[in-house]
Formats: C-alpha cells, sequence, structure tokens
C-alpha cells in the first residue's frame, strides 16, 4: 500500500463567506459540498469545497477576521501562500482568463522550475497561485530526477 502522506486540504478564514464562495466556485470551479455545517467555537459559518476528487478547501467566517491583503512575502503568516495545480494546459488558461476577468490576476505567466505559475489574490487579498506541469523544463538542467514534474502535478 502506499504509505505516503498528501496535503489532504487549507483551511482559512474570512470575514466575509459568501465573497469567497462565490469566487472559488466560479472563478476556480471548486464544487461547494457543505455549506453553514456547524462552525468551530468564534466562527459563524463553514463551507467545504471540494475538487472533484477529495475535499480541498475549508472556509471558517469570522466577522473580525483580519485578512492578509498588502502583506509582502514573507510577512503574511506562518502560511504564506496555497497553490493549485491544474494538470491540463487547457484548464489552466481558462482559469487564468477567469482570474484575469475578476481582476484577481494580471495572467503573467512565470516559469518556476518544473511549473507554470499564475499569481493572483482572493477576495480577501490571500496570496493564490495557479500552477501547472511546465512541458519546456529539462530536469537535467539542475541535475534532479526526470520524476519530479510528475510530483508536482500531482
Amino acid at each position: 500500500s502506499d504509505t505516503r502522506f498528501h496535503v489532504g486540504h487549507s483551511a482559512i478564514i474570512t470575514p466575509v463567506l459568501e465573497r469567497l464562495r462565490r469566487f472559488y466556485e466560479h472563478v476556480l470551479e471548486l464544487e461547494l459540498v457543505a455549506e453553514d455545517v456547524p462552525p468551530v467555537p468564534g466562527c459563524t459559518r463553514l463551507a467545504v469545497f471540494c475538487d472533484g476528487r477529495a475535499v480541498a478547501m475549508l472556509a471558517f467566517e469570522k466577522p473580525d477576521a483580519e485578512t492578509p491583503a498588502n502583506r509582502p512575502f514573507g510577512e503574511r503568516g506562518p502560511v504564506d501562500h496555497l497553490t493549485f495545480v491544474v494538470a491540463d494546459a487547457d484548464a489552466f488558461g481558462a482559469a487564468t482568463r477567469r482570474l484575469i476577468d475578476t481582476g484577481a490576476s494580471t495572467g503573467e505567466v512565470n516559469p518556476i522550475g518544473p511549473t507554470l505559475s499564475v499569481a493572483f489574490t482572493d477576495p480577501d487579498g490571500r496570496p493564490m497561485n495557479l500552477q501547472r506541469p511546465n512541458p519546456d523544463w529539462d530536469p537535467a538542467s539542475i541535475g534532479a530526477d526526470p520524476d519530479i514534474a510528475t510530483l508536482i502535478a500531482r
């Protein structure tokens, strides 16, 4: 059996759940699988999103929550940003266009080693990335294992 661990989901806190819900449903096409689930103490609501395979994100509404808007890299808290991986080039392009259309991203695609990355911010100003494998990356250029791009795309 496969005993390796993988990241199960992320949990974020927002002052306005409805705004965040619309963004993640319509722009990143995450599926809302549960809403108004009894939240943890101090939060008023909870939404659960799925990426089509598993729970990807929990969003807790806490009206007095601070957001990471306008904080520089490294000063956004213990988790700096989240990344969503899209293996398919067409899906990556379509999601990037939706990010541009909503004003969440400039759409600039940056090659970062074995990935292509588009930076964006969610409605709370939370920094995020959309990534896909970089078909032009050569792992031998840095002496890396050829399977590294496959690992990052999962």
